[in-house]
């Protein structure tokens, strides 16, 4: 037999005064919040959020200090190479031996393989 009019308003006022009351304690309130924080998982993965935050921020500086360091690393070569530019490029010579012969002939000084 369906519900007259009357009957669904005096449903909902009971369903609504209930709510009411149960939010209103907090034991309640307490309660169901520690059963949607379990359910989630949110106790438990808070510390492993806070360790991986924690290793996320310990990377981020020693990437900083990597860079830091490349950074300091290609300075110092630097210091100790020059540049060649001017020289034609040609197929059946290398590089190296491009090189040497500037440094030979050029420059008069004789320059090792190794030294390169």
């Amino acid at each position: 037999m369906p519900l007259t009019r009357d009957q669904m308003a005096d449903v909902k006022l009971i369903i609504k005064q209930t709510i009411e009351e149960l939010l209103s304690d907090d034991k309640f309130v307490t309660l169901i919040s520690d059963k949607i924080e379990q359910k989630l998982g949110i106790k438990e993965s808070q510390p492993k959020m806070v360790e991986l935050e924690k290793q996320i921020v310990d990377m981020r500086h020693a990437k900083n200090k990597l860079e830091c360091d490349l950074e300091k690393f290609q300075q110092h070569a630097r210091r100790k190479s020059f540049r060649i530019v001017g020289m034609k490029e040609s197929h059946g010579t290398s590089v190296l031996e491009q090189v040497l012969t500037l440094c030979e002939d050029n420059l008069k000084t004789r320059v090792l393989e190794g030294n390169i």
